[in-house]
Formats: structure tokens, C-alpha cells, sequence
């Protein structure tokens, strides 16, 4: 059977072509992540060379990314995208890796993001409220118009 045929194995469709060439980022991290590379399968969705997490596309489907929530989440693209439905993460992003991850306009509404690593991230519009950031490093992150109400930062 061809690739993309009923009954086929679609991780033979390959993995995420995101690279870490495509994040702005300064030369003593890019040093700390060197070998870093997304392994998630290609999101049959859109028809490009990414995975879920780094598909330029708003308002993803929870099960689509809860199916491949693990490892880090560096430089993940999920704009417009509710990020506390029970199924994802039950909201608890505790020591997570979100570098340079683009959340513009998300919800992550009473999330714990204790002790998880925020730098660079771009939270623009982003709902936060009641989020925990204890021990969070939000360096560089971008915060603009954030929704911050009760968060305990």
C-alpha cells in the first residue's frame, strides 16, 4: 500500500520539518537546546510539513494536540487556541518547556506554570487568569495586553 492509503501507517508521513533556525533567539540559548529537534508526526490537516504544535494555523483541536502534548513545547505556534480543556493538560504546565512559544491570543485560564520555562515567549492577548507562574522564567516574554487578573506571578 501506498503512504496515505486506508490502512497505512501514518507515521511513515515523516516528522515536524521546525527547526530551531527559525526561532530569534540569542546564541548562548540556541548553544543550551543544540541537538534539539521536533519529533511529533506530521499533522495530516494542513497538508504542510508540521506538526500540530508548530502549524501556523489558529483555534486547534484539543484532541489533536492533546495526541502529542509530550516532550517540550519549544517555539510551539498555538494562537487563538483554548490550552485548559481537560483533555490537553487539565491546565497543569509544571516545568514545562515553552521557549519562544507563540500563544497569541490563547487561554490558559487557572493554569500552574510553576516552574516552567516561558523565555521569549510571546503571550500577547494571551488569557492568564488566575494562572500560577511561581518559579515561571518569563525573560524576554511579551505580556502586551495579557489577561493577568489573579494570577500569581
Amino acid at each position: 500500500m501506498a503512504d496515505g492509503e486506508p490502512g497505512t501507517d501514518t507515521s511513515a508521513q515523516g516528522t515536524c520539518t521546525f527547526t530551531l533556525d527559525e526561532l530569534d533567539i540569542r546564541e548562548s540559548l540556541r548553544k543550551s537546546l543544540a541537538g534539539w529537534e521536533c519529533s511529533r508526526p506530521i499533522w495530516d490537516e494542513t497538508g504542510s510539513e508540521r506538526c500540530v504544535w508548530h502549524a501556523e494555523h489558529v483555534n486547534k483541536p484539543p484532541d489533536d494536540l492533546a495526541a502529542t502534548v509530550d516532550g517540550d513545547l519549544i517555539g510551539i505556534r498555538a494562537r487563538e487556541t483554548d490550552l485548559t480543556d481537560a483533555n490537553l493538560w487539565g491546565a497543569d504546565l509544571t516545568g514545562a518547556t515553552l521557549r519562544d512559544a507563540t500563544l497569541t491570543g490563547a487561554t490558559l485560564r487557572d493554569a500552574t506554570l510553576t516552574g516552567a520555562d516561558l523565555q521569549n515567549a510571546t503571550l500577547t492577548g494571551t488569557t492568564l487568569r488566575e494562572a500560577d507562574f511561581t518559579g515561571a522564567d518569563l525573560r524576554n516574554a511579551t505580556l502586551t495586553d495579557a489577561d493577568l487578573r489573579d494570577a500569581d506571578l
